[in-house]
């Protein structure tokens, strides 16, 4: 008696492996991109500004510089 080819098994341990491999990253960047969104979302403590506020504020800075900048003669 001949025994059954083992390479289709192989080939689908290889595959499962891969998708929990591709769920275990998707898990780690969603957590990732939680901290972040929760770290530009909470105030610090000298202005009691976020940090998406402050980088709102230095932008307009900026921008405003520039502005006059390129107002001048």
């Amino acid at each position: 008696m001949s025994r059954p080819n083992p390479a289709p098994e192989r080939a689908f341990c290889r595959l499962a492996r891969a998708h929990r491999q591709s769920g275990q990253s998707t898990i780690a960047y969603v957590i990732i991109c939680a901290a972040l969104a929760t770290a530009l979302l909470v105030p610090l403590p000298p202005n009691n500004l976020t940090a998406a506020q402050q980088l709102a504020q230095a932008v307009r800075s900026y921008y405003a510089d520039l502005t006059f900048f390129l107002s001048l003669p």
